[in-house]
């Protein structure tokens, strides 16, 4: 893996431990055939939670620079701080690389056709925490989750259902995704999610506790108000085009 370089940009690496026990070693290894400028390291010991290196980085790096961290654990301390860090050097066009690729970004990186999978609890997390919205797609698959029942136009006229969404979405958020942004995990309840299908594994192993977004209120109502809202635009629009198409006909 080699790194990017050009211009004024800079790479620079994140690297954490979190013991005194624990050493460098291993993200030193992954840090090999990477271009790197400069090196922060912080050393969490006992209670002290502090990490003044990370804070300087964050003051540093800025918009066209890079910065490579071993995986996702190294960066946060918990979900929403990931999320908060990670946002925060998105603003300021800063790309941040995770040579070790985590559960969460395996599993979006895997997807090629969003109608083949499910959009699980772990799924919508792991867009949150990469700092993705949700497409027109993307919510349609939450469509039976969210409670919207009515489905047969999101079935039968799905190009159509989904091009509708995406204007709505245009016209709401000014955007073609829904920002996952302002929800809260810590606000979120809990859900079991399973991750290993291996049924000989006992259950702690094959299932994983995550904050759900699908079932946090304000916004599954949110997805559920946009579908219905679809809904009601695609049945007007193939209303005015069997008149339009009657009326051609008499003529």
């Amino acid at each position: 893996m080699m790194g990017i370089t050009g211009g004024d940009t800079l790479n620079f690496a994140y690297k954490r431990v979190s013991t005194e026990k624990q050493d460098l070693r291993r993200q030193e290894e992954a840090f090999k055939g990477i271009h790197i400028d400069k090196e922060y390291c912080d050393k969490l010991t006992g209670k002290n939670n502090d990490r003044p290196q990370l804070s300087k980085l964050r003051l540093e790096a800025q918009e066209g620079d890079h910065i490579y961290v071993e995986s996702i654990s190294r960066l946060g301390k918990n979900v929403d701080d990931l999320r908060q860090i990670v946002q925060e050097f998105k603003d300021k066009g800063v790309t941040i690389h995770f040579i070790k690729e985590d559960l969460f970004v395996k599993f979006i990186n895997s997807v090629e056709n969003i109608l083949e999978i499910d959009v699980s609890h772990i799924y919508v997390l792991a867009k949150h925490l990469m700092g993705l919205g949700l497409s027109p797609l993307e919510l349609m698959a939450l469509a039976k989750k969210v409670g919207f029942n009515n489905r047969r136009y999101l079935k039968n006229e799905k190009e159509l259902f989904e091009f509708e969404l995406e204007k709505l979405l245009q016209e709401k958020h000014g955007t073609e995704s829904l920002s996952l942004d302002e929800y809260s995990l810590q606000k979120c309840p809990v859900a079991e999610q399973v991750i290993i299908a291996n049924y000989s594994l006992d259950h702690k192993q094959r299932f994983v506790n995550v904050p759900s977004l699908i079932e946090n209120y304000t916004f599954s109502n949110e997805v559920l108000i946009l579908l219905q809202t679809t809904h009601e635009r695609v049945k007007e629009y193939l209303k005015d085009q069997r008149k339009s198409k009657n009326t051609t006909a008499q003529h």
